[in-house]
């Protein structure tokens, strides 16, 4: 090898090196072009999307809960009482669409079914509010009440969206005639990204107060897998080993009366009892309605059956 590479001649080692170097530079030459047409393909699929979101924002008559002004029906004017709860009663919320502004109500239909409807007094001339029906789950017959910037999205969707002055909020139900206590969701996030407290709590809870959870009621945090309760229970674990919770998973909440305890379920498989500092008999009165508290994080949860 050594008397080969010895007996070489230098000018057969430099046109090597330059066709090795001509090469090189030829693939890069090929790479930056590739690149550069993945880049304007990338240009071109923005403003593709773009285009196609503009032209599917929703308007005035468009899709969603806010945009309900979709077919004359009879007039509906309602005095709201901001002193009664929702379902049977009204609950408002201000709705700004297409430039009028008007309160939402959630109201119970001939039916008996839970609807929410824009007032006709938010429409064009001639056209009336359209109900939307809420279909909540039969083990709540209606939703109390709202707190914060918590919305009521679709027929069971439920949405927290935290503001630099409000961080906390909350929804409350009312107790079927059955008298159990039982709350059911399902998180459209993964756990860990969002803050969210699913529990029992009485009707003057303050789901303002970032420590509600600690003040009234007894409450599990999927976040965490922990337990929260008025007798100072504090983060408890609620087992040793925390089980697998992935998003969109039911999580449930049921308040046993005969056997005075709080019971866990995951997509209706018993997963174990809530124990917290005192016994929850001891805790739990008439006053206590399904509650969902959330603090500081976005969230998004659907409640089910």
């Amino acid at each position: 090898f050594w008397l080969k590479l010895y007996f070489c001649p230098k000018g057969q080692h430099e046109a090597g090196r330059a066709g090795m170097l001509a090469s090189v530079e030829e693939e890069n030459e090929r790479l930056r072009s590739r690149v550069s047409s993945l880049q304007n393909q990338n240009e071109e699929l923005k403003q593709e999307l773009s285009q196609a979101s503009s032209a599917h924002q929703p308007s005035f008559f468009g899709d969603g809960l806010l945009g309900l002004c979709k077919v004359p029906q009879r007039e509906l004017d309602q005095q709201v009482s901001t002193n009664q709860p929702f379902g049977l009663f009204t609950c408002c919320q201000e709705v700004t669409r297409g430039g009028h502004t008007a309160t939402r109500t959630l109201e119970q239909t001939s039916t008996g079914a839970l609807a929410v409807r824009v007032p006709s007094s938010c429409c064009p001339p001639g056209v009336m509010g359209e109900a939307i029906p809420m279909d909540l789950p039969a083990y709540v017959s209606a939703v109390r009440r709202v707190h914060g910037n918590v919305r009521l999205e679709g027929a069971r969707n439920v949405t927290h969206r935290p503001s630099e002055t409000e961080a906390c909020g909350g929804i409350q139900f009312e107790m079927p005639p059955d008298g159990v206590l039982r709350i059911c969701v399902a998180l459209r996030d993964l756990p860990g990204e969002s803050e969210c407290y699913i529990g029992f709590a009485p009707v003057d809870a303050d789901l303002g107060r970032a420590t509600v959870m600690q003040e009234s009621g007894v409450w599990f945090c999927p976040r965490n897998q922990t337990l929260y309760a008025q007798d100072g229970t504090c983060g408890k674990e609620f087992a040793k080993q925390k089980f697998l919770l992935l998003a969109g998973q039911q999580l449930g909440l049921t308040y046993d009366r005969a056997l005075k305890i709080v019971k866990l379920f995951k997509d209706g498989i018993f997963m174990g009892e809530c124990i917290f500092n005192e016994p929850i008999g001891n805790m739990v009165d008439p006053t206590f309605r399904p509650t969902i508290a959330f603090k500081n994080t976005e969230c998004v949860l659907t409640i089910c059956d």
